[in-house]
């Protein structure tokens, strides 16, 4: 009796540690969205954290991009952190959820230092929804 309780919560703590890695794993890849003024971006998530931000003509890309997202936390936590020449860092703090398997929901706030405490049906400017590019 005690063996099989023990096998059952060890599968239940496999199968919830996967699905939590699956979600961040999700997340690598190219995501493309138009934003609120119009303008096309994309984002592309690499899996070793490194990311590149295409936003009309600006391009930022390299080790001095990164991401990190937590999902231990409703909705979603996003990061993208950015470093300059000098070391300093700025973080994008965002949230974000999966609305398919291919389509993502991006909110960050209007002055991009705050995190969100949840998406808006109203406030469509600070959000996107973005398609994985295949």
């Amino acid at each position: 009796m005690n063996t099989k309780l023990l096998i059952i919560i060890i599968s239940c703590a496999l199968l919830f540690t996967s699905c939590a890695k699956s979600i961040h794993a999700n997340l690598v890849g190219e995501w493309k969205g138009t934003n609120s003024s119009g303008s096309t971006m994309s984002l592309l998530f690499e899996s070793d954290s490194t990311a590149k931000i295409v936003d009309k003509s600006i391009v930022v890309t390299g080790d001095n991009v990164r991401w990190s997202a937590n999902d231990d936390i409703e909705p979603f936590q996003l990061d993208i952190i950015i470093s300059n020449r000098n070391g300093r860092t700025f973080t994008i703090p965002a949230i974000y959820r999966f609305i398919t398997e291919d389509k993502i929901q991006i909110r960050m706030s209007d002055d991009i230092r705050s995190r969100p405490i949840d998406f808006s049906d109203i406030d469509q400017k600070a959000q996107v929804i973005m398609l994985r590019q295949k």
